[in-house]
């Protein structure tokens, strides 16, 4: 199913992420998330084509167990695929299409019934963010549907030298160390104003904060969570960039995140249908 090709792309953020194993839900996909996706997928057609973007493992896998035939993998780097194939229930069944998204969307208009993404924007930087969704909603056939999580972030983020004391009494362990990942650095001012997240940059900041023994434990463990040297686009007001992303799309559903996710009032998933 897979030409094992070098695509000649390399990514300073992915290519540091070794310890896939480490991340826990909300920064992957959790079982309340899979579960909505299950139903909202369960009338669709199993030799319709169906798009992941990225390697997600948990999206893969749910496509094979709901019985489709036709999915497509859209993903850049080779690092990535392999290391995610780690976590697959199933051996591979799906089609990769190795390569940049904003160049190998365009080449399947019109195509997928429904095309699934968990916090795939992210990794987009803001100049080119309303071309991808863009090609993601051209991707689309006709009545076609995009699933998708967004961290839109808080409507007041933590303040992340007090949000940080609260981490002083936690033991350490890999739920502290996400639940920091997902509070301090994607959920926080941190990243403002300029709504960029630049690992390095902030483990700088914060270490300065972390003077007790067990906050410089705890960050220890963070990085294997994630590590220095990455870069995401997150931050910037949600209000701003929403009109280029819900653009020729009817919001079916809106799901917030349950109430024990970290990122809970920070990210959404939404079912929106390609315009006719």
């Amino acid at each position: 199913m897979n030409s094992r090709i070098d695509t000649g792309l390399a990514n300073p953020t992915w290519d540091k992420i070794d310890s896939w194993m480490c991340v826990l839900p909300p920064s992957r996909p959790s079982s309340h998330q899979l579960s909505l996706i299950r139903s909202w997928l369960e009338k669709h057609d199993r030799d319709a084509p169906i798009g992941v973007l990225g390697s997600t493992p948990e999206f893969v896998d749910l496509l094979i167990d709901l019985g489709f035939q036709n999915i497509i993998v859209f993903e850049k780097y080779l690092a990535a695929y392999d290391r995610m194939r780690a976590f697959r229930v199933h051996p591979p069944f799906e089609r990769v299409v190795w390569g940049d998204w904003m160049h190998t969307l365009p080449q399947h208009l019109r195509c997928f019934t429904a095309i699934l993404s968990d916090l795939t924007s992210g990794n987009v930087p803001y100049t080119h963010r309303a071309q991808f969704w863009d090609a993601v909603r051209n991707a689309l056939s006709a009545g076609g549907v995009f699933i998708d999580r967004v961290l839109t972030g808080r409507p007041s983020p933590f303040c992340f030298e007090a949000h940080i004391e609260s981490f002083s009494d936690m033991p350490i362990n890999l739920i502290a160390a996400n639940r920091f990942n997902c509070e301090i650095f994607f959920s926080s001012d941190l990243a403002l104003p300029e709504g960029i997240i630049d690992t390095t940059s902030f483990y700088e900041r914060i270490q300065r904060h972390c003077t007790s023994p067990r906050l410089a434990k705890l960050l220890q463990l963070v990085e294997k969570v994630t590590p220095r040297g990455c870069v995401w686009w997150y931050g910037k007001p949600w209000n701003e960039l929403a009109p280029s992303y819900f653009t020729n799309y009817d919001l079916l559903e809106t799901a917030a995140e349950p109430r024990s996710s970290w990122y809970l009032d920070a990210a959404y998933m939404y079912l929106l249908k390609c315009h006719a």
